[in-house]
C-alpha cells in the first residue's frame, strides 16, 4: 500500500516535470536582456568564475520563464527610467537585488531559505525556481520603507552622490550636515587633501572574491539598451586589487597593493587616528605571510594591532559547504 502510494507519487512528480518543461518551451523573448559570454573580451580569456558549460552564455544562467518575466519588467523599468531617472534607479536597484532569484543559481537546501549561496557563478544540481515577481515586488517594498526611512533621517542634510573623482565639486573643509556619496577607485582618494580620524579598508578577499566578473551580470543589465554610460566601463578589472591566475594577479601583487594603500594613507590620518584593515580568508598560513609581509612594510608611524576573529554563526554558504571563515582586524594607530 505504501509502495503503491510513493510510486502515484513519483509518477504525478514526472508528469508535474514534464508539463512544466513542455509549456516553457512555449516562450519567445522578444523583450530586451544582456546577451554574451563570462570572459574577459580583451584578453579572450574565460572568467574564473565561468559557470562552465551549463550557462556558456549569461541568458543561459536564467530559467526561460523567468528570463521572459525579467526582460519584460526591465523594459518597462528602463522606459521608465528615461523619463525620471532617481525614480527610475530606485526600480533598477529593487530588479538587481532580486535578480538571483530569477536564475538557475537557487539551490534547495533544508538548512536555510532559497539564495544565491556562493560568490561565483554555478548551477546546483538540485535547485530550485523562484516567482521572480514576488521576489521583485519584496526587494520593491525594502527599497520603499529605506527610502521613507532614510527621507526623514536626511531632510536636513545635502546628500550628493557623485561616479567620478575627478569631476568632483569643491567641498567646504568644514561643511556640516553633508553626506556625500563616491563611486570611485579608493587609490583616488589618497590624493585628497581630506584628514581624517577613521579610515576603514575592507579589500576583495584574496582569490575568493572577484568583483568585476561577479558583477559583469549586474553591469550588463544596468548599462541596459539605453547605454547607461555609468555603466559602460568594462576595463576596470586591470585596477582591482585580488588575486586572480587568469588576469596574471598573484598573492605577491595583493600584499604589494595593500602595503602601497596603508603607506599612501598615513598623510590622510590624523596623528592618533586610525586605518583599520579588514581581511577574510580560509588559510592560517596565507594569514601569517599577510602579516609577516605587514610589520616588515608599513610604515614606522603606525603601531599594530591584530585580532583575529572566528564566526560565531555560519553563513548559508559555509552551512552548506562546511567551511569555516575567519577574519584578521588590523588596526595601524598612527604615532
Amino acid at each position: 500500500m505504501v509502495s503503491l502510494f510513493l510510486e502515484e507519487g513519483l509518477i504525478e512528480e514526472q508528469r508535474l516535470i514534464e508539463d512544466y518543461q513542455e509549456s516553457e518551451k512555449t516562450f519567445t523573448i522578444t523583450s530586451w536582456h544582456p546577451e554574451g559570454e563570462f570572459k574577459y573580451d580583451e584578453l579572450g580569456r574565460e572568467f574564473r568564475e565561468h559557470p562552465g558549460i551549463l550557462a556558456p552564455k549569461l541568458e543561459d544562467l536564467f530559467t526561460k520563464r523567468n528570463l521572459y518575466v525579467a526582460s519584460k519588467l526591465y523594459e518597462v523599468i528602463e522606459d521608465f527610467w528615461a523619463e525620471d531617472e532617481d525614480q527610475g534607479d530606485l526600480l533598477k536597484l529593487a530588479f538587481i537585488a532580486a535578480l538571483p532569484q530569477a536564475t538557475k543559481m537557487i539551490p534547495h537546501t533544508d538548512s536555510s531559505g532559497p539564495s544565491w549561496k556562493l560568490p561565483r557563478y554555478w548551477i546546483p544540481y538540485i535547485r530550485e525556481e523562484r516567482n521572480f515577481c514576488k521576489s521583485f515586488l519584496r526587494r520593491l517594498i525594502l527599497v520603499r520603507n529605506f527610502k521613507n526611512n532614510w527621507a526623514r533621517v536626511a531632510e536636513d542634510y545635502d546628500v550628493s552622490a557623485h561616479f567620478d573623482y575627478n569631476s568632483l565639486p569643491k567641498l567646504p573643509l568644514k561643511m556640516k550636515r553633508r553626506v556625500l556619496i563616491l563611486r570611485c577607485d579608493a587609490r583616488d582618494l589618497l590624493e585628497s587633501k581630506t584628514r581624517a580620524d577613521v579610515i576603514v579598508m575592507d579589500p576583495p578577499h584574496y582569490d575568493e572574491i572577484h568583483y568585476y566578473e561577479l558583477l559583469y551580470l549586474w553591469q550588463k543589465w544596468l548599462e541596459g539598451r539605453y547605454r547607461d554610460t555609468r555603466f559602460s566601463d568594462y576595463s576596470f578589472w586591470r585596477h582591482e586589487i585580488d588575486i586572480n591566475r587568469v588576469v596574471g594577479r598573484k598573492l605577491s601583487d595583493y600584499l604589494s597593493s595593500i602595503v602601497l594603500l596603508v603607506n599612501k594613507s598615513k598623510k590622510l590620518v590624523r596623528k592618533g587616528g586610525r586605518i583599520v584593515l579588514i581581511l577574510h580568508n580560509r588559510s592560517s598560513r596565507t594569514f601569517s605571510r599577510t602579516v609577516d609581509i605587514l610589520r616588515k612594510e608599513i610604515d614606522g608611524s603606525f603601531k599594530i594591532e591584530i585580532e583575529k576573529y572566528f564566526p560565531k554563526l555560519r553563513s548559508s554558504a559555509q552551512g552548506v559547504h562546511g567551511k569555516d571563515k575567519f577574519l584578521y582586524l588590523i588596526r595601524l594607530e598612527r604615532i
